[in-house]
């Protein structure tokens, strides 16, 4: 078998070539991790919404077993109530809070996606009733 004959150029040139084809491999997989992150984030922010009205609530029924009554408002449940989020996240859009009788209280964001439960509020936000 004969003797290859890298010479300093030859040698220059598979370098420079293998780090070119790194980079093109690393660029691609890189541009394929952001769109498929990118597809996945409406799903995710509607998690955290849901997430935060899921405490919204959870805050809600602990004050009525210690204090017998609901919080009127989302502000009169944020003042009694530990780290609570009122807001959307993204769009720092205000989450609908109401009282609908002295053991029900409903809940509302605005999803980006279709989720099971929950009815169309009128204001286009999804909306969740709570019984305590």
């Amino acid at each position: 078998m004969p003797a290859l004959n890298w010479s300093p150029r030859r040698i220059l040139f598979t370098g420079v070539v293998a780090a070119i084809l790194t980079m093109t491999l690393t660029v691609g997989v890189r541009l394929m991790n952001a769109r498929v992150a990118e597809r996945d984030a409406p799903a995710r922010a509607d998690d955290r919404r849901l997430e935060d009205l899921q405490r919204i609530a959870d805050a809600a029924v602990e004050i009525y077993k210690k204090d017998g009554s609901l919080p009127q408002t989302l502000d009169d449940l944020q003042k009694k109530a530990r780290n609570i989020r009122t807001a959307d996240p993204e769009s720092f859009e205000i989450y609908g809070y109401r009282v609908i009788d002295a053991t029900k209280i409903e809940v509302c964001a605005r999803l980006s996606e279709e989720h099971p439960g929950g009815v169309p509020g009128k204001d286009g936000r999804r909306c969740f009733e709570v019984t305590v």
